[in-house]
């Protein structure tokens, strides 16, 4: 049987998707200071801001957590500590994952 393995580095792309959105949430910022106040612009601009700020957040996170990820197996760590991991069944959420 022959078998295709392919690796793919999510954290850039969610790198590229974090940093999108900060340029985005920057010029709709901009564009908020540039209406001075007035709506409709405004108003738009700071809907706009918020949700491209909440993106590029979420994105950065997700982009932490896949480069922890991708280089958690080169991290060395106390076989004994692991074990410990592993007994308690401690889940990654809380920090200590299995390893």
């Amino acid at each position: 049987m022959v078998q295709i393995l392919m690796k793919t580095h999510t954290w850039l792309t969610w790198d590229a998707i974090a940093i999108e959105h900060e340029h985005e949430a920057y010029e709709a910022r901009q564009a908020q200071l540039e209406s001075a106040g007035e709506q409709p612009q405004f108003g738009e601009a700071l809907a706009r801001e918020m949700k491209a700020s909440l993106i590029a957040v979420s994105a950065a996170a997700h982009a932490l957590d896949a480069l922890y990820g991708e280089v958690k197996p080169s991290i060395p760590i106390d076989a004994a500590l692991v074990e410990t991991w592993r007994k308690n069944d401690l889940p990654r959420r809380s920090g200590f994952s299995r390893r």
